[in-house]
């Protein structure tokens, strides 16, 4: 699963998302805390609830443009995470618990929201047909962006044969054909998979992923602008009345919808919003600002198969 991080993220279902976004991490806010009683014998009900509200009340601050762009408010929020959160956890062969994600959640500052969870891998094995990488023994499902079907990729320990960093297990990524152990901070690297978790590469090597506040010389030491000598984050600013609703002209941002135009129609019509379908509607066509290419959409957790939007634990792999 941006690379945004969010529950159908850990799912391994969506890759990318309306305005940018990806895969198997997860999405959680507020100080680390360890599982109570009550969380050990709740239903996964009520603790999937519970995970939504760890994630969804504070998004809108520290994430507003997938708050807004993805949810519209905090009710479609809660609702629509929760049920992800039950999708994964009732996953044939998903090892997952709403525990598992609680938990996640909780552990996730602002500032860490795109480092990694280690959830439980699954059970499927190397080759067969999964809809998530919460199914597979190796934790990850070759399922493309908005296919809904896949195959569980085998991953290779250090020495191991490779074509991408995918089939490497953790801290190895892919060099020259082979699993290699990932770097360590200020080892000198060219690409973003070298380094180790939590490190990326700036400027030739590998060094902590900076933060908002951290000081900078450029846009190339920070994960956003850099504004005065100092690192800012993209979301800064952002807010409920810079997105239009549906069936408003647009600029590029809809509540919960996308910005649907007719670029290559003459003239060129203008952009309205389209309020991002659910279970149950037909999916809608976006451009994928990544690819550049037309691709289904629906709410997550839904994902589109044979043009219909429908819940992931719903699909039938063919």
């Amino acid at each position: 699963m941006v690379a945004y991080p969010s529950i159908m993220d850990i799912f391994g279902i969506v890759r990318v998302v309306p305005a940018g976004v990806v895969i198997v991490l997860a999405l959680g806010f507020g100080a680390c805390q360890g599982e109570s009683e009550e969380g050990q014998s709740e239903s996964v009900t009520a603790g999937c609830e519970r995970y939504a509200s760890l994630v969804c009340e504070p998004m809108s601050a520290c994430w507003p443009s997938h708050f807004w762009g993805w949810y519209g408010d905090l009710a479609t929020c809660l609702r629509q995470e929760a049920l992800g959160c039950e999708q994964i956890v009732t996953a044939p062969h998903s090892r997952t618990t709403h525990r598992d994600l609680i938990n996640c959640a909780s552990s996730r500052a602002c500032p860490e929201l795109s480092t990694p969870c280690a959830l439980p891998r699954g059970e499927l094995a190397p080759g067969r047909t999964c809809l998530g990488d919460a199914q597979c023994a190796s934790g990850v499902c070759s399922a493309k962006a908005y296919s809904s079907c896949g195959v569980c990729r085998a991953r290779h320990d250090e020495g191991g044969v490779c074509s991408d960093t995918q089939d490497c297990e953790e801290d190895l990524y892919c060099s020259a054909g082979k699993c290699v152990p990932t770097l360590s901070s200020g080892s000198p690297c060219t690409n973003r998979d070298w380094c180790a978790v939590g490190l990326q590469c700036i400027d030739g090597s590998c060094r902590t992923k900076p933060k908002p506040g951290d000081p900078c010389v450029d846009q190339s030491s920070c994960n956003g602008p850099c504004v005065e000598g100092t690192c800012r984050s993209w979301e800064e600013g952002i807010s409920k009345d810079d997105y239009a609703t549906a069936g408003e002209a647009c600029g590029g941002r809809c509540l919960a919808g996308s910005c649907d135009s007719c670029g290559s129609c003459e003239p060129p019509e203008p952009a309205y919003c389209v309020a991002l379908p659910q279970v149950g509607e037909r999916c809608l066509d976006w451009i994928n600002d990544d690819t550049d290419r037309l691709e289904p959409v629906c709410m997550p957790p839904a994902v589109c198969s044979k043009g219909d939007c429908v819940l992931p634990n719903d699909v039938v792999c063919e």
